[in-house]
């Protein structure tokens, strides 16, 4: 597939490098060529240098050759008129980030009549991402499938875990919700491994675990036995991301507390904030977290657009009492190192977060979503079986998925199984599939309709 990339920034920048990873013909158009370098300093792709919003510029880089157009410049305008020249151009599928979520507002503008196919906001996908990620605290990852109701959690084995030096066959009769739920793959010393019946779990392992909503509470509470009990959410940064997190804390019931060191901020957050208690200061200081009350059963989460003061008052936040420290990192680089270092519970790429948003559109018809995880390289697919395909009426061992891939659980319908190799598929089915970065573009081949 030919996809041009409009906006050579940091979101630009990753999806070129995760777009050619899977193997896409990329274009990727910016009206500063400093930026346009970096990016052909880091992958292989074509570059032209223009206003992404004129059209005799698009023309110029092909514009009427692509099978998608993704606008994610900082310009709201700019992205949303890339993609109407693009659709008048002919294109397939276009997508443009927005920052004002007004656009994403019910009204009777459709935006797909004029040429959008989706508008992305980046604060709020990254708001909805860390929900999960503080709803189940002590989870490593969290990733929701099959129109949620089914997850995949990553928890760290830990030696008094009970999933510790046991094999998967034997955990499968260890835990009632096991018997029901699949171990789709292991990180182990940073590598990835697909595990089979006899592969047995060791300490310090990260292991993520398919499983239905429903049981997730009770499987952390089994495998974490001391997983923290949070009482309080403290927030740090009153930005898009911030306010968008805190209102929806808030919505939700729990008790939030803001942090935010600019005035203009901190009192447009306290107007829209009717229960949430809104502080100005400096997160990075003892005496702001004492005032928002830090310590057994608070959360922290930072944030701001400093990566090195989210870092710092995560850090902080810890060494006064924190239960759970999260905090965003707007370098994707860092990601793996402060992972690697443990200075924090988590750590989160917005940029990751979009890629998962736009990955839906890149797979292929029957590839209903598609899902990179914040730390296991890996990908996570929801593949229908349609009334015409081939493997309606199949067993699944005659499906050929490529080796580094493996089904999680089929669902048929209201009903979730876990399916072995003797499983007839049916049209309508819809299969969850776990697999590894250079082997997801294979699977969603061999299920194509």
């Amino acid at each position: 597939m030919r996809i041009l990339i409009v906006g050579a920034g940091a979101t630009g920048r990753t999806l070129a490098v995760t777009l050619r990873e899977m193997n896409h013909d990329v274009v990727m158009l910016d009206k500063n060529p400093d930026a346009l370098a970096a990016v052909e300093a880091r992958v292989d792709v074509m570059t032209f240098t223009g206003q992404g919003a004129s059209p005799l510029v698009l023309d110029g880089a092909g514009v009427g050759k692509a099978d998608m157009l993704l606008a994610v410049t900082h310009q709201d305008e700019v992205n949303i008129l890339a993609c109407q020249y693009a659709h008048a151009a002919g294109v397939a599928t276009t997508v443009a980030r927005i920052s004002n979520t007004d656009f994403l507002a019910p009204s009777r503008w459709d935006w797909k009549t004029q040429g959008v196919d989706l508008l992305v906001s980046q604060s709020a996908e990254c708001a909805n991402e860390l929900l999960d990620i503080l709803r189940y605290p002590g989870a490593t990852d969290v990733v929701d499938m099959l129109e949620r109701k089914i997850l995949a959690i990553g928890v760290r084995v830990l030696a008094d875990s009970p999933l510790a030096d046991k094999t998967l066959m034997e955990l499968g009769q260890a835990h009632d919700i096991l018997s029901r739920s699949r171990i789709i793959a292991l990180l182990r010393n940073e590598r990835l491994l697909i595990p089979h019946g006899d592969t047995r779990l060791q300490t310090g392992d990260d292991a993520y675990v398919v499983l239905q909503a429903a049981d997730v509470e009770a499987f952390l509470d089994w495998a974490l036995r001391d997983r923290p009990k949070i009482r309080r959410h403290i927030v740090a940064g009153g930005g898009g991301v911030g306010l968008t997190l805190a209102l929806r804390m808030e919505k939700e019931g729990l008790d939030v507390v803001l942090i935010e060191r600019n005035d203009d901020r901190a009192e447009t957050a306290a107007e829209k904030l009717r229960h949430g208690l809104v502080l100005q200061g400096d997160a990075a200081k003892k005496e702001t977290l004492k005032e928002a009350g830090i310590g057994t059963g608070t959360a922290f989460t930072a944030l701001t657009g400093d990566d090195e003061l989210n870092i710092v008052s995560c850090v902080l936040a810890k060494t006064m009492g924190a239960d759970w420290t999260v905090a965003q990192s707007g370098k994707p680089e860092y990601v793996p190192i402060i992972r690697h270092m443990k200075l924090l519970d988590r750590v989160v790429s917005p940029y990751a977060t979009m890629i998962n948003v736009i990955l839906r559109f890149v797979r292929g018809r029957n590839v209903r979503a598609a899902t990179l995880f914040q730390s296991l390289p890996g990908e996570l697919l929801e593949v229908d079986i349609g009334a015409q395909s081939k493997w309606c009426g199949r067993t699944l061992r005659h499906v050929p998925l490529p080796g580094g891939a493996i089904v999680a659980l089929v669902q048929r319908k209201d009903d979730v199984y876990i399916p072995a190799g003797d499983f007839d598929l049916r049209a309508g089915d819809r299969l969850a599939v776990f697999a590894e970065l250079d082997s997801a573009s294979r699977v969603a081949s061999v299920l194509k309709k």
